[in-house]
């Protein structure tokens, strides 16, 4: 376990998170602590406990998004689906002007690389994707 920060020996955490939130850099951090508490703590040492808070909060974050989206994506992927066929059903209409046409087509390409990504099928599968359009609508 690594040794407590200065910021955490002295409970300033709170402190540093909310003059950091306020905009204050982590010199004028520094001399506030020092001005205020008589203790000094170096503005690296304070750039480096926000960093590693942020780090703590983005992985927190990370954990909460993937495990919400293995619960949420199966159905989210069929409603996708649904969006999907119906853009694709819309893009047919030959009744639509150009224009309208090319916009369902550009919303139907950033659902189906929006499904895609989240498939974690890779980069360049919106590119295959496109080229299997090309070649059963004649686009």
């Amino acid at each position: 376990m690594p040794k407590p920060s200065k910021i955490e020996q002295h409970g300033l955490e709170k402190d540093v998170l909310d003059w950091t939130s306020q905009g204050m850099s982590s010199r004028d951090i520094s001399a506030k602590i020092m001005e205020e508490k008589k203790i000094y703590i170096s503005h690296a040492s304070i750039v480096s406990f926000i960093k590693s808070v942020r780090e703590e909060r983005a992985e927190t974050s990370r954990a909460i998004v993937q495990e919400h989206m293995q619960k949420t994506l199966p159905d989210d992927l069929e409603l996708l689906d649904e969006m999907n066929q119906e853009l694709s059903e819309w893009f047919k209409d030959e009744s639509l002007s150009k224009r309208e046409r090319l916009r369902i087509y550009d919303s139907l390409l950033r659902g189906i690389d929006m499904k895609l990504k989240n498939s974690g099928a890779g980069e360049n599968s919106t590119e295959d994707f496109l080229k299997a359009l090309k070649e059963r609508w004649g686009i």
